[in-house]
């Protein structure tokens, strides 16, 4: 992309994370983000062709994270180290993305509010056999986590902060999961 095209394209981005997260994904509209960003309607379906592609591209950072810790491999390995180092690692990411992760939290009526029922429907599928696990059970506590993690950024100023509550977190967690699912 050139230099120009880079630069819209930030603006847009950054006017669409405070859009969607003052209004929500349903109320967001493209051409506030537009007018705030000195962009087209037309330069926006360009780069992301809807809504709902752009807040996709912003929700991204958090769903790669929090997928990449409680997927398919959730039960595969030394469970319950498995959910320690993913609590770890998207507790990283809320850091490292905290407008992503925020928008992933309050996605309602956008393409990833069903985000946490179909990955814990992947992982029931990969757990057959390693606990007692079925979606619902684990989209309660795949919420749990989700929004537990996102306490801590909003409660600790720093990473260093964070830290100090991260294994207390952890045993929380650790026992909660365990305990619903009755892991093997």
């Amino acid at each position: 992309m050139d230099p120009k095209t880079v630069e819209k394209n930030r603006k847009i981005i950054a006017a669409a994370k405070v859009e969607f997260a003052k209004k929500g994904f349903g109320e967001a509209n493209l051409r506030e983000i537009g007018g705030a960003a000195s962009a087209s309607l037309g330069w926006i379906y360009q780069l992301y062709k809807s809504k709902e592609g752009l807040f996709i591209e912003l929700t991204e950072p958090a769903a790669a994270a929090f997928e990449s810790c409680f997927g398919e491999q959730l039960f595969e390995g030394e469970f319950p180290q498995t959910l320690k180092t993913g609590i770890e690692a998207v507790l990283d990411a809320a850091f490292d993305n905290p407008d992503s992760m925020r928008l992933l939290s309050n996605a309602k009526g956008s393409p990833r509010e069903k985000f946490l029922r179909e990955l814990a429907e992947k992982c029931a599928q990969n757990a057959e056999g390693k606990s007692a696990a079925d979606p619902a059970h684990l989209t309660m506590l795949f919420s749990i986590t989700f929004n537990a993690l996102m306490e801590i950024p909003a409660q600790c100023k720093t990473r260093a902060e964070a830290n100090a509550y991260l294994p207390m977190l952890c045993a929380f967690l650790v026992a909660g999961w365990e305990k619903a699912l009755q892991v093997n």
